[in-house]
């Protein structure tokens, strides 16, 4: 009460006086002006607060690929080495992921984990979709290792990309690597942490 009856009697003391402080000027504060000033402060304060809530108040989808694991102890249900891809959902809302892939870089072709074709619903806090893959299936394929990462589809029909590899896995090590392979994909990896 005491901050409401103090900012109405400042108003109260300007409506009505000269602007800056010149006698006899015409230009006088009105309750309009007052209203306008405070109109012209909170309202882009609140197009920021509303701007900040959308981008914060939506789904946020990442993938990530472990790679060169092996169950222990061995286990027949599982390949010998083995590639985990896990997608979680970092944002807000929830969003329906499906179809993991592995996408070679310039190619067409995709290589789809048949498990993950029905998908799942995946919302804040909830535990990542994880699949897992036989190494030697992008081998025997030889994909090169640096044009190599997975890929998941939303509901929005958006493709939401591992980050690229930085090192050859294992199952690369007989892959003569470009010199400029490592140093490309980092760079690409920072400029996509940063877009993000």
């Amino acid at each position: 009460m005491l901050g409401s009856s103090f900012f109405a009697s400042a108003i109260g003391q300007h409506i009505g006086k000269p602007v800056g402080g010149r006698s006899g000027g015409r230009a006088r504060m009105t309750v309009s002006d007052v209203l306008a000033l405070v109109g012209g402060i909170t309202g882009p304060l609140g197009f920021l607060i509303s701007l900040l809530v959308f981008f914060r108040d939506r789904p946020r989808i990442e993938v990530s690929a472990s790679w060169g694991l092996k169950a222990i102890p061995p286990d027949p249900d599982y390949p010998e080495n083995i590639v985990s891809v896990s997608v979680v959902n970092l944002g807000r809302r929830p969003a329906y992921v499906s179809h993991v892939s592995a996408r070679r870089q310039g190619s067409t072709r995709v290589w789809l984990l048949a498990g993950t074709v029905p998908g799942r619903i995946l919302t804040e806090g909830s535990p990542p979709y994880i699949s897992i893959l036989d190494e030697n299936v992008l081998k025997k394929n030889d994909l090169p290792w640096w044009g190599t990462r997975f890929s998941v589809s939303t509901s929005s029909g958006k493709l939401v990309y591992s980050p690229w590899l930085e090192s050859p896995p294992d199952w690369a090590s007989s892959q003569t690597t470009p010199w400029w392979a490592a140093t490309w994909n980092k760079t690409k990896n920072r400029v996509n942490r940063i877009a993000k």
